[in-house]
């Protein structure tokens, strides 16, 4: 049998299927799918959205909590220190005044080492002249008083001058410093004059009811009588 020749014209309807291979040039209008890679271009306008990432500089303003600041637990203020002068050089004297201890109670100068002991008077105040050791160091130290039976305390400032050969150290130096002045920190001293001022009051009271008992008695002996 005879085999059929092919058709040398091509056929008129177009294939359905799509062509395999994609075209190399890009299209001319863009693609409505945004792509997964951000772009490198930072936007002008701000976004809503807050960084996840914080920022390098650290914020200026403070916070109601400030553990920096250390708390004032001395005590309430029961007293006053006086020294006088405010400076001495080493060798000198100073005069020291204070009030707020317990009466009769010792009270120890302290400026390391101790310089003193003396005895609050039933006021629960002290006066005393001590001397500041020749070998100290000049500068600025903190003289204590510690009060021994009530651990109340208080400190001041005192200066330290270096010493000049052959001069007076029993004198204050030529300045215009005033005393040196401190508080003294407890609980509140139970002075001589407290105590003398509830003993007034109990003796008042045995006098009343002195008086009240001789009347009641004189009443008795009148209705007897009568």
């Amino acid at each position: 049998p005879e085999e059929p020749e092919p058709s040398e014209s091509p056929t008129e309807e177009p294939s359905p299927e799509p062509a395999e291979t994609p075209s190399d040039e890009p299209t001319e209008t863009p693609s409505e799918t945004p792509s997964e890679t951000p772009s490198e271009t930072p936007t002008d306008e701000p976004t809503n959205s807050p960084s996840e990432t914080p920022t390098e500089t650290p914020s200026t303003d403070r916070t109601d909590d400030d553990s920096s600041v250390p708390a004032d637990d001395g005590g309430e203020v029961v007293g006053t220190i006086t020294v006088e002068p405010a400076e001495v050089v080493a060798g000198g004297e100073v005069i020291i005044t204070a009030n707020g201890f317990e009466a009769g109670e010792l009270v120890d100068i302290t400026l390391n080492p101790t310089l003193a002991t003396v005895e609050a008077d039933q006021e629960g105040n002290l006066s005393a002249t001590v001397t500041i050791p020749e070998d100290t160091e000049p500068g600025e130290y903190q003289l204590t008083l510690t009060g021994l039976t009530s651990d109340n305390w208080g400190e001041v400032t005192l200066t330290v001058l270096a010493s000049v050969p052959g001069a007076s150290t029993t004198e204050p130096p030529a300045t215009d410093s005033a005393p040196a002045t401190g508080d003294v920190r407890g609980e509140l001293a139970t002075t001589g004059a407290s105590t003398a001022g509830l003993l007034g009051v109990a003796a008042l009271l045995m006098m009343v009811l002195g008086v009240m008992l001789v009347v009641v008695h004189r009443r008795r002996q009148a209705s007897i009588t009568g």
